[in-house]
């Protein structure tokens, strides 16, 4: 419930964190953030994986010409929507920083979409957006919880595609 506290000559209502980041985003705000994401990914993706690759290859500028500056202007448009919904969310500076270069990674832009989606749905249902309970700080529990993520089942095998793939992409 929302309570008033008065400031000398305003009332400022003094609403819970999910409700006031609820109230502040509009779903407009996420719908164009979520068109800009999966356009400059798209584009990004095509620019990486077949226009640079024509180019290269079989010496025609033009199509990486083309979608290269597209996704420039895109990217550009990206940026201002990212930065709107991550002050509104109010997402930490450094997500911040990693939602805006995004769109300067192949596919990254799709994993970032769908992590501010989710924290867009999490403060619109009420929940806490932050992730997950308090942490231990300490640094054994640390090192065990990289060890956990960074040398798991999954993670080893992500490892070794990007160690296949990577020098295949070169």
């Amino acid at each position: 419930m929302a309570r008033l506290r008065s400031i000398p000559g305003e009332m400022i209502e003094d609403t819970p964190r999910s409700d006031a980041v609820a109230g502040a985003v509009g779903r407009g705000f996420l719908v164009r953030y979520r068109v800009m994401a999966l356009t400059t990914a798209t584009l990004l993706v095509v620019l990486v994986f077949v226009a640079v690759p024509l180019q290269v290859v079989d010496h025609r500028p033009a199509m990486a010409n083309a979608i290269g500056t597209l996704h420039g202007f895109l990217y550009v448009v990206y940026l201002v929507t990212a930065f709107q919904l991550t002050r509104r969310l109010r997402v930490p500076t450094w997500q911040l920083v990693l939602v805006l270069l995004a769109g300067t990674v192949p596919f990254c832009a799709f994993v970032a979409e769908r992590t501010l989606t989710r924290r867009y749905e999490a403060a619109a249902a009420g929940a806490d957006p932050s992730p997950g309970p308090a942490l231990d700080r300490s640094l054994p529990a640390r090192a065990a919880r990289a060890r956990t993520r960074w040398l798991s089942r999954r993670a080893l095998l992500l490892h070794a595609e990007v160690a296949v793939l990577a020098p295949g992409c070169l």
